[in-house]
């Protein structure tokens, strides 16, 4: 099986040309020396057209990080990864440097024949494994296990990128990087506007419950199925909580009234989740919100504690933003989660980012 990738996301022109002059020794490949073209060096050129939050230094269409690649040589063409082994490259690290991408040795076209390109950055080994390949002789497409980091300001921005059927017509390969995992966010208003009644409302905590942090992702299904929800296998045995800083401090976090769909933003960019995709049907994940409400009059503070299975909610998709947007009345709190593109924040909402009562 064999098909070219087409991005699921929306993948813009190339900013960043890497003057990869990849080079390596072509004894170690399939390749025979013979079908060596010494005057046509392999070159990159790489897209991100989804903007990043930590772990990358670039804004969209600039790549500004190392990343790594196997690449597979065939000589016949058109034929499966499946088969085939990753001696032409095997985790060839690319090391970015003030605007330039090198590494080393070189490696160039063949003459007959094509190369498939699977790549990914970054490469924290406490986070990512792969399981194969486990050498340049392996055979098959590359799957890793991932873990997300339990630490929120920790997590960082998977990116993954595939370019199969490469045979150096252009001398350049076009790496089209995905996120691979979810952002999610929260965001909170009041129904109304409860202040001329002396009232204010104050979250204490956001927590989410028993939430899946490690998978195996699988290059043949994202290069060659082009459906997000098929990335990823689930280790649903693995759960943690995760409670985002919404800088509530010790008296908590005031939100109020902003108009029609406008929301206060509640975490810091560093506290936007990166999580393990997921889907919550059947499962026990649920978030809980801690909240108070405030009287002027002397009327005693209450304590509120909402919780929401996630069921209730949606799912988490490779490359989507998951905000989910909290309306608090004085009797009812309703989640809604809100689902966008990585790059279009919160079509169906209006954010702001303070409260200029707080």
């Amino acid at each position: 099986r064999k098909s070219m990738k087409k991005s699921l996301l929306f993948l813009a022109s190339a900013n960043v040309m890497l003057s990869l002059m990849i080079s390596c020794s072509q004894d170690d490949s399939d390749m025979p020396n013979d079908n060596i073209n010494s005057s046509r060096t392999i070159g990159f050129k790489t897209f991100l057209d989804k903007n990043v939050t930590r772990g990358i230094s670039a804004a969209a269409g600039a790549l500004k990080q190392d990343f790594w690649t196997y690449a597979y040589y065939d000589s016949v063409g058109d034929r499966s990864t499946e088969i085939l082994k990753p001696n032409f490259m095997y985790a060839q690290h690319v090391v970015y440097n003030d605007s330039t991408f090198t590494y080393s040795p070189t490696k160039y076209w063949p003459n007959t024949g094509d190369v498939n390109f699977y790549a990914w950055t970054p490469n924290t080994a406490a986070n990512l494994t792969f399981s194969n390949p486990t050498s340049a002789t392996s055979v098959g497409f590359p799957i890793f296990n991932y873990t997300v980091n339990s630490t929120i300001a920790n997590q960082e921005d998977l990116l993954i990128a595939v370019a199969e059927d490469q045979d150096g017509t252009s001398g350049t390969v076009n790496l089209p990087f995905d996120h691979a995992l979810t952002k999610v966010g929260f965001c909170a208003r009041t129904l109304g506007d409860y202040s001329a009644s002396g009232v204010t409302v104050r979250i204490m905590s956001i927590t989410l419950n028993s939430i899946a942090y490690k998978g195996t992702f699988s290059y043949e299904k994202y290069a060659e199925e082009n459906a997000n929800t098929t990335w990823w296998t689930v280790d649903s045995s693995s759960k943690v909580n995760y409670a985002p800083d919404i800088r509530a401090g010790s008296t908590g976090r005031r939100v109020g009234y902003y108009g029609v769909n406008t929301y206060l933003e509640l975490p810091d960019d560093n506290q936007f989740l990166l999580v393990m995709p997921q889907s919550f049907t059947g499962t026990d994940a649920t978030i809980t919100i801690v909240y108070k409400v405030l009287y002027s009059d002397g009327t005693p503070t209450q304590t509120f504690t909402k919780t929401v299975e996630m069921a209730e909610t949606v799912n988490w998709a490779p490359g989507t933003y998951v905000n989910y947007a909290i309306t608090i009345s004085l009797n009812v709190v309703t989640f809604t989660g809100v689902v966008s593109d990585w790059n279009i924040i919160n079509p169906a909402i209006n954010i702001i980012p303070t409260d200029d009562d707080e």
